[in-house]
This record gives structure tokens, sequence and C-alpha cells, in this order.
């Protein structure tokens, strides 16, 4: 039996929008969420680095102590500050190094202080939010006329009903 077009389409968008909606919607809302906190409340705690993590960045995992309970972290190093102006990364297990968290949800964690909450390169982030939006509606009406003709010589819109 043979697949139809329409089937592929569909199958090609739900794995788009899933791959892209996770690396480009869920990931940077999490972060935003995350870096609001620290700013809203955050509060610097001595933290503990516990071993060599592998983030994508080099970065390190730590233990720290927030409201007499103990929490681990992974966080990258690039450009950490250890509090005394040093900017190489502690990857020694054992050693001190400052942690900011949020008082509110002390399991919210970074090595350096975040500068704002809104993610970085939103306008690029805009735009994959919009394709992934195009994919999911493809995923759900391949015939629609916003559809994406994925699988087609014509990639962008789709040449079915107006």
């Amino acid at each position: 039996m043979p697949v139809s077009p329409s089937s592929v389409r569909r199958f090609w968008a739900t794995v788009l929008s899933v791959v892209l909606g996770y690396f480009f919607v869920v990931q940077p809302v999490e972060l935003s969420w995350m870096e609001y906190w620290l700013l809203k409340d955050g509060q610097q705690g001595t933290g503990i680095v516990t071993g060599v993590s592998w983030t994508g960045h080099g970065g390190i995992a730590y233990q720290y102590h927030a409201n007499q309970v103990e929490y681990t972290g992974v966080d990258a190093v690039r450009g950490y500050n250890h509090g005394h102006g040093d900017m190489s990364p502690p990857a020694v297990a054992g050693q001190h190094l400052v942690v900011y968290f949020s008082a509110s949800h002390p399991w919210l964690s970074r090595l350096n202080r975040p500068s704002g909450w809104v993610p970085y390169g939103l306008p690029l982030l805009v735009g994959i939010w919009v394709l992934v939006g195009l994919l999911i509606l493809t995923a759900i009406k391949p015939d629609n006329r916003w559809a994406l003709g994925l699988g087609e010589r014509r990639f962008f819109l789709h040449q079915g009903r107006r």
C-alpha cells in the first residue's frame, strides 16, 4: 500500500516541530523562567565543586545549601567569576565557588548572576516559533493553504486549497 503525500507531510512536520519545539521553544522558555526568578529574588551562596560535567561548554557540577537543604546544580563555566575577579574555570572537586539561587525556588541556580530574563536572539526565536507553528498546522491539516509543502519541490507554502 503506497503512502499518501499528506501522510509524509504529516510525519515530517511532526518530527521537525518536536525537535525544533524542544530546542527553540521549551529550552529558551525554561531558561527565561529560571533567570526571571534568579533576578527577582536571587541570593548569593557558597557552593562546592563536585566534578566536571559535559554541558557542551565545559561545565561543572556543584552542591550548595539553601534553607538548610542541599541542592545540586550544573552550569557552564565560561566567564565564571569566582567573586574575586578571577575568570579561570573552577574544575577541582572540593573547590568553593559563588552560586546564585532563587529564595522562592532554591533548586534554581547559576554560577553567574543573569543580566536579564529575555532570551538571547529573540528575533531569531520568534521566526523559529512561527516555523514551528506552521509545522504543527501542517501535521494537523496538511492540505491547508498555510501548510508547508514538505517533500515537495516547493517547501514553503503548499499548493493545496486556497
